[in-house]
């Protein structure tokens, strides 16, 4: 039977979370375009490369080929080897620089219902009671909204995503500060007052619950939540 093949968007400007983008069968480019170059799907953040990765849809199957990004597109969290082809199944998600982009994979044949696809994508932790809303962009605790800036929010979910792994500064600051990457420097314009300042608001808007966030002396930081 026929399958429809989609790339479903959880994080990536310009796009909403939840967009559902059609693949055609052929070679997809995804990146960020340019007047002089211009790719498939593309995205504006500046660590995105120009033509960052392509996807190749046919008859037997899809793959996806890092194309010598600089920040690497990732495949289940796994970094690709540039240049490799990997194969990619329903379900699978992709990353572009380290979670500045991610989307996942979704087939479903002519016929069947969609649902799978409009869903919203929540992440929930019940060991910490906390449980993260992609679509609203949203946090609840114990079942009660936690109002959150946007970088609040970019902070506390991707220590979510990585939740009981040390997460470096300089990965905080392209996720949280994407928009303010030199390119000619090749870093992220942050200082540590506002690496601290953002810490600060978080624990505080956290409450009982701020020693979840635990600092990684020299490193970076971490959402230390226990598995039931």
């Amino acid at each position: 039977m026929q399958k429809q093949v989609w790339l479903v968007i959880e994080r990536g400007e310009p796009f909403e979370i939840g967009t559902r983008l059609k693949l055609e069968p052929g070679e997809l480019c995804l990146g960020r375009s340019s007047e002089k170059q211009q790719v498939d799907i593309s995205f504006s953040n500046f660590l995105i490369s120009r033509c960052h990765c392509c996807i190749y849809h046919h008859k037997d199957g899809l793959e996806v080929c890092d194309t010598g990004s600089k920040h690497g597109t990732f495949l289940n969290e796994k970094r690709l080897l540039s240049h490799k082809k990997y194969p990619i199944l329903s379900g699978d998600r992709i990353s572009l620089s380290m979670g500045v982009a991610v989307f996942r994979i979704v087939q479903s044949a002519l016929d069947e219902v969609t649902i799978d696809l409009t869903q919203p994508v929540t992440v929930s932790s019940d060991g910490a009671g906390v449980i993260l809303d992609d679509r609203k962009r949203e946090c609840r605790i114990e079942g009660q909204p936690m109002p959150l800036t946007e970088k609040e929010w970019l902070f506390l979910k991707l220590l979510h995503d990585h939740a009981n792994t040390a997460v470096a500064y300089e990965r905080i600051k392209q996720a949280v500060w994407g928009e303010r990457f030199n390119p000619e420097q090749e870093i992220v314009d942050v200082g540590a007052d506002e690496m601290n300042s953002l810490v600060y608001r978080l624990r505080r808007k956290l409450g009982a619950r701020a020693g979840l966030l635990k600092s990684v002396r020299a490193y970076g930081y971490m959402l230390e939540i226990a598995v039931k």
